[in-house]
């Protein structure tokens, strides 16, 4: 087995002790493993001494009980995977080396809390770090200067782009439409006669409201045109039978009237 250890300044979550990222990774260096170290670890996992409990006698017969399924699985059922014994055998080699390093360090930090002066289970100098807090923020770097330029641009385009349409909303005199008190001169102000090719003799109701100057307007401003005139609404033979449409006139004074009195020969409302 080939072992190997490297130092390097690593950052960890703090909430959940993950490791965020690794810098300053140093070269790697051997580490020959002791086998007594390994024969100490493996007696106390499968062999109970005089001073096992109930519990480690339960674990170890567990453990034992169970490599041993494991090993008769593929031994029986999977010949052809020569794979997952050689994985569960190179477990049995790694594994005591990543937890032993993490027992170290608990056993450590519990003794020298009672004890700050107990040299039990004292780290060696690699294994001590100096720790520091801090603060994670993500943040976009760009790996080529003419990325930044052309994100500058896109932007730079994009924002003037925006501004310029906004500017010509507020700068625009738009006229929205309006609504008075008068909900039929709204309506016939804003609309349009159908088109047709026959000639009208008057002008029809909503061309003679824009000619007025209220297509949309106030309220007040209706009133003050109404005021002074007077309107009449009579009925029109059309050019065939049984057609007939209404007439509105409006004028300012009762004599101009007449003349829409003498086009009707129907009821004057």
């Amino acid at each position: 087995m080939n072992t190997f250890k490297r130092y390097s300044t690593t950052a960890y979550n703090s909430q959940n002790l993950s490791i965020t990222s690794v810098i300053a990774l140093s070269e790697p260096e051997r580490y020959v493993p002791e086998p007594e170290d390994y024969s100490t670890i493996f007696a106390k996992l499968l062999v109970l001494g005089p001073d096992s409990d109930a519990n480690d006698t339960t674990m170890t017969e567990a453990f034992i009980f169970q490599t041993g399924w494991y090993l008769r699985l593929l031994q029986d059922e999977y010949r052809d995977d020569i794979y997952s014994a050689l994985s569960y055998l190179r477990s049995f080699f790694m594994v005591p080396i990543q937890f032993t390093v993490t027992a170290w360090q608990f056993a450590n930090a519990t003794l020298t809390a009672e004890d700050p002066g107990l040299s039990l289970y004292a780290l060696p100098p690699d294994l001590e770090a100096i720790a520091s807090p801090g603060r994670s923020i993500y943040r976009t770097v760009a790996r080529y200067p003419a990325t930044v330029y052309v994100f500058m641009t896109i932007v730079g385009v994009l924002f003037s782009g925006w501004v310029s349409l906004f500017l010509i909303v507020v700068l625009k005199p738009v006229w929205f439409p309006r609504t008075s008190h008068f909900f039929e001169v709204d309506a016939c102000s804003k609309a349009g006669y159908p088109p047709s090719r026959v000639e009208r003799p008057v002008l029809d109701y909503s061309s003679a409201l824009r000619a007025s100057g209220l297509a949309n307007a106030k309220s007040g401003t209706i009133v003050r045109a109404a005021q002074g005139m007077v309107i009449r609404a009579v009925e029109i033979d059309g050019s065939a039978p049984g057609n007939e449409f209404m007439l509105l006139a409006a004028a300012g004074d009762s004599d101009t009237l007449a003349h829409f009195n003498g086009l009707s020969a129907g009821t004057l409302y």
